[in-house]
């Protein structure tokens, strides 16, 4: 008579249902902070803004934190036409002077 089997099947389902519980909170706590981080987009950016004026909000909002944009005839200016090149890695040039 093996009286240790009831309880071990017992056990199991306690830990099944603790790891089931686990996952429901942990689902619930995604569900919450991607909810809370997708208003703050939208507070910053506006519900219904397309990509382009999301990206001028964006850059007025860090203001002289922004990147700069240049276009291609100042880069060829400022880099005396890509003269000079400043180094070279795994990657690739790392940038010309």
């Amino acid at each position: 008579m093996d009286i240790g089997l009831p309880h071990a099947k017992h056990s199991k389902f306690r830990i099944r249902m603790a790891l089931a519980a686990f996952l429901l909170v942990m689902s619930c706590f995604v569900a919450v902070v991607r909810n809370r981080c997708s208003a703050k987009f939208e507070l910053i950016i506006g519900k219904n803004s397309n990509r382009k004026e999301n990206i001028e909000v964006l850059l007025e909002n860090y203001g002289s934190l922004a990147p700069k944009r240049y276009k291609y005839s100042q880069l060829k200016d400022i880099t005396r036409s890509f003269s000079e090149k400043l180094g070279e890695g795994g990657y690739g040039t790392g940038g010309f002077i």
